[in-house]
């Protein structure tokens, strides 16, 4: 029998429209053979929208969730099913076996999404609602990391509720600490959306000002020179680590435009890296992955400098877009996107038979 397979794209985010990208690649990958596709689209405003099943030449899902029917997930009888409401109201129940998010930033990669899963005991692909928590949230990221040895840019943190007092003498020991360029991130965001790289404090009130529109927390790092190097990992209990990739970005660094809207940046896999740079590269993503908790898949992003590694963060939904690093990676392995895809599904199906071993009641 075929698996009933949930795929889930779009999302209440800035990283909405680079979710549809992801998933028209995803979808179009998954083994019709094996796998009945269910597609379920989050609107921009959070609805659920149940956009059909087995869909044929799908280039445009924007337009698919157009049409879709208002739908919720939910559980009875021991099993995960998508509840459908029909246009004339008829609820219809379809029987569930894994899901595949492909959800970018807030609502989708942050452990909300994860939860809703394992509250109706859906299997899913990716990280569970703690790894995903931790790796969205770059501080909590980052203490993670240094908590395991792991080197990682040094940072500060600013809350939109602080005080303009607390504010002032947090940014002074910033510029004194760690002086110009300075990076400043929202803490809970991907794709590079509302990052600004600063040359001076002008340039550093009004990225904070940016930050501030997607985040009340931000981050404040010293700004790094160095080499973009990424690499993939997949696996549950014993993760594996492809070979790493380089971004060369045709801006200041890779930021939302250079990804997704400026031609000219360029991807390189596998990175230009001699034998024992490479290794360690491997090494430090698998132990970020562990140190995370993460299982399924992850994307981890360093600094190369000339005397230092750093871990700049952990995507724990990283894009499979036609320009992403993470499937080219794989690729670049000996995992094409087809296979990969497949053995993505199979961990997350893997996992579910572990978790059912655990006793869920107290027993003596």
């Amino acid at each position: 029998m075929k698996i009933n397979l949930l795929l889930v794209f779009g999302g209440k985010s800035g990283e909405h429209e680079v979710s549809l990208r992801s998933a028209r690649n995803v979808y179009n990958a998954i083994d019709r053979k094996r796998f009945n596709i269910f597609l379920l689209g989050i609107e921009k405003n959070g609805t659920f929208k149940y956009v059909g099943k087995n869909i044929r030449g799908v280039s445009d899902f924007t337009k698919l969730m157009e049409g879709g029917e208002d739908c919720t997930l939910t559980y009875r009888d021991g099993n995960p099913y998508l509840l459908v409401f029909g246009r004339d109201r008829a609820v219809e129940f379809i029987r569930l076996d894994v899901a595949f998010p492909i959800l970018h930033g807030t609502f989708g990669e942050d452990g909300t999404i994860q939860g809703l899963f394992e509250m109706v005991s859906l299997p899913y692909v990716g990280g569970g609602v703690l790894a995903s928590a931790v790796c969205m949230d770059k501080e909590i990221c980052k203490r993670v990391l240094r908590d395991n040895g792991i080197k990682i840019v040094p940072f500060y943190t600013l809350m939109k509720h602080m005080s303009e007092r607390e504010k002032v003498c947090i940014l002074k020991n910033v510029v004194r600490e760690f002086g110009y360029p300075l990076f400043v991130k929202p803490a809970n965001l991907g794709s590079s959306v509302g990052i600004s790289k600063v040359k001076n404090s002008n340039e550093l009130e009004k990225a904070i000002a940016i930050a501030f529109r997607y985040d009340t927390k931000i981050i404040v790092e010293k700004g790094v020179v160095g080499r973009e190097i990424e690499c993939a990992v997949i696996g549950n209990e014993k993760p594996q680590a492809a070979v790493p990739g380089e971004v060369v970005p045709i801006n200041e660094f890779y930021d939302y435009e250079a990804k997704y809207i400026k031609s000219g940046s360029k991807t390189i896999v596998p990175a230009d890296l001699d034998k024992k740079t490479e290794k360690l590269i491997r090494a430090l993503a698998i132990k970020s992955y562990i140190a995370c908790n993460l299982e399924g898949m992850a994307r981890v992003d360093f600094f190369l400098t000339e005397n230092d590694i750093f871990v700049n963060e952990i995507n724990s939904i990283p894009g499979f877009t036609e320009i992403s690093m993470f499937p080219m990676m794989w690729e670049a392995s000996g995992l094409n996107y087809k296979r990969l895809i497949g053995r993505l599904i199979e961990l997350a199906l893997e996992r579910k038979k572990v978790r059912d071993e655990l006793l869920r009641s107290y027993c003596k």
